[in-house]
């Protein structure tokens, strides 16, 4: 009995002097006495915090802003005035020359289209202004005949040719005003004409007329 009550008592005084020593001295102390009565806890691994990864926020680049460039050739009334600057948009890049070549004289004449058979086209030789020569046409289904036409009124165009392009400029009655007409010509013989209208991005064909 004498040993169990000293047995006792031991455990005790080292559980008081390990909580004497946590809250006083070093909490190793505590440690230690739980080490000396065979006490073990599981070993903890210490929670390492969430790690968020921040990313830079990338400066956001101005964008550009994009000006439409005014197309000088759309359909519209000019004036005299203006025909210089859409001549230089258009027959950028080709040669300028002060006479008809050989290809151009396969223009002059009358021509016929081929899907609407009443639409007649002549171009001339005679000379008109600022390099350009004189044409005319005529649609026999809007009860229009050659004979109905005023010179140099309606119907009637001044034409200038520069390698494959044409820069046509309508005329209207009493006006004094033009209107531009540029097409590319994707054919031409004694025979047949085919060219693509820049405007509307039509074909047309049409076959040479001997009267």
């Amino acid at each position: 009995m004498k040993k169990a009550f000293w047995i006792i008592f031991g455990i005790l005084v080292l559980v008081a002097a390990g909580a004497a020593g946590y809250y006083y001295y070093d909490p190793t102390v505590l440690d230690k006495a739980k080490h000396f009565l065979g006490f073990t806890e599981p070993v903890k691994e210490p929670v390492s915090p969430p790690v968020i990864e921040v990313v830079p926020k990338q400066p956001q680049q101005p964008q550009p802003v994009v000006v439409a460039k005014k197309d000088t050739l759309q359909p519209q009334e000019m004036t005299k005035q203006d025909i210089m600057t859409n001549e230089l948009v258009y027959f950028a890049g080709e040669e300028d020359q002060d006479y008809l070549s050989d290809e151009d004289e396969m223009l002059l004449g009358k021509w016929q289209n081929t899907i609407n058979e009443q639409w007649y086209r002549v171009y001339t030789d005679e000379e008109a202004e600022d390099g350009y020569y004189w044409g005319y046409e005529w649609d026999e289904n809007e009860d229009v005949t050659e004979e109905d036409l005023n010179k140099y009124g309606n119907g009637w165009f001044m034409w200038k040719k520069r390698g494959s392009k044409v820069l046509e400029l309508a005329t209207a009655d009493n006006k004094g005003q033009l209107i531009p007409r540029p097409y590319t010509i994707t054919k031409l013989f004694y025979t047949e004409l085919a060219y693509k209208e820049v405007n509307s991005g039509k074909k047309l064909n049409f076959l040479k007329v001997t009267d």
